[in-house]
């Protein structure tokens, strides 16, 4: 992997201030770069075992418990029972070998480890090998219900469920397919509209709404009051809306798309990705356009 592909993180994060979780995380970024350079080198090693502490498997404990429960009201069927089948252990951080022995046999996916956020070329590259980014550190200690970027609790119990089921895991495929051919000014957009769906997404299911999002479901906070009209303002499922709103990764967001089930949303994802990008003669684009 080429280090041009790292995004810098944003240095008011809280965990920033916290020398031990800065070391931490250097030395889990550095695994997981030393892991994808020798398997770039064709040597298959197992992916990095992370020696969490304590007081972090008791966070996981805590965000892991909390969203199973919240989960069984307020996340699509599909999603969650893609969180029950992973067999997750409650007390202890998964390691990511243990993550790919439910995933794989599902839907070909596989999580490998990433040093952090990385470029979205490059992160929708890997999609397009049934390869999901996983960070393998966890979120600081002062802020365990929500947090401004992705960590291992994102990943596994947010994303990871999502992938579980065959026709969403096709949808991060056709984004995948779609950002590879996409311009750098398209390629924001596509941006905005997979926040929109499947970070943030909502649906109606059995005359509810309902969350298919991995930033809902992988935050105590988002989770709760993602499905209430009276905390998030709830606009109608627009493509050509989504593609024009700008969004702040930082806070909780404000504005989030209700679409009227989750087949409803998946197919118009699917036909909006396949006839603007997919099924053209547009070239695959260098990673590094």
């Amino acid at each position: 992997m080429n280090d041009e592909y790292l995004v810098p993180l944003d240095q008011d994060h809280p965990g920033f201030r916290d020398p031990e979780y800065i070391r931490q995380r250097d030395e889990i970024a550095q695994a997981a770069l030393d892991w994808r350079k020798a398997r770039d080198l064709g040597n298959h090693l197992p992916i990095p075992r992370i020696p969490y502490l304590e007081h972090q498997h008791k966070i996981w404990e805590h965000i892991y418990t909390t969203i199973l429960e919240l989960s069984s009201k307020n996340a699509v069927t599909p999603v969650f029972d893609g969180l029950k089948d992973l067999d997750l252990n409650p007390k202890k951080i998964p390691e990511l070998e243990h993550v790919n022995q439910r995933l794989e046999p599902k839907t070909g996916f596989r999580v490998v480890p990433v040093t952090g956020l990385v470029k979205s070329r490059y992160f929708f590259s890997c999609l397009t090998r049934r390869e999901f980014f996983c960070t393998q550190y966890i979120r600081h200690h002062s802020a365990p219900d929500f947090t401004p970027e992705p960590d291992i609790c994102h990943d596994v119990i947010g994303h990871v469920p999502l992938l579980m089921s065959e026709p969403i895991a096709n949808c991060y495929v056709e984004f995948a397919q779609a950002a590879l051919r996409a311009t750098p000014e398209e390629i924001k957009q596509l941006e905005q509209l997979y926040w929109f769906t499947i970070e943030y997404g909502l649906c109606y299911e059995n005359e509810k709404i309902k969350t298919y999002g991995a930033g809902n479901l992988s935050s105590i906070a988002d989770l709760i009051r993602c499905v209430n009209p009276d905390l998030v303002r709830h606009e109608p499922f627009s493509i050509e809306v989504m593609l024009n709103q700008t969004y702040d990764p930082t806070i909780q967001q404000p504005v989030l798309f209700l679409a009227p089930s989750l087949e409803y949303a998946l197919k118009h994802l699917s036909d909006y990705l396949n006839q603007t990008f997919i099924q053209t003669n547009r070239p695959v684009l260098p990673l590094d356009d």
